[in-house]
């Protein structure tokens, strides 16, 4: 709790568990988009691969984010840390 009242940010478990869901989500949202056009369209196959590709896409973007987010973070927190201590 402390953790989100000094840096407005949620707990990294919080941030974790949401970018699992959000990958589930978009890449379902793919695989759905993809299977309409498919149907739509009759290129079998296609549709459902462009989709898991461009929900895989995006969730490693998000996880890049995330990944990016907490290293500047802990770099800045350890910083912070060290200056305290001299």
């Amino acid at each position: 709790m402390n953790e989100q009242k000094n840096n407005n940010r949620p707990p990294s478990w919080m941030s974790t568990s949401s970018l699992g869901l959000e990958l589930a989500i978009v890449l379902g949202l793919g695989v759905w988009a993809g299977n309409k056009a498919d149907q739509k369209y009759g290129c079998e196959p296609l549709g459902v691969l462009l989709g898991v590709f461009f929900g895989f896409i995006y969730g490693s973007y998000s996880f890049w984010k995330l990944l990016k987010m907490n290293t500047t973070t802990k770099k800045k927190k350890d910083k912070k840390d060290s200056d305290a201590s001299s």
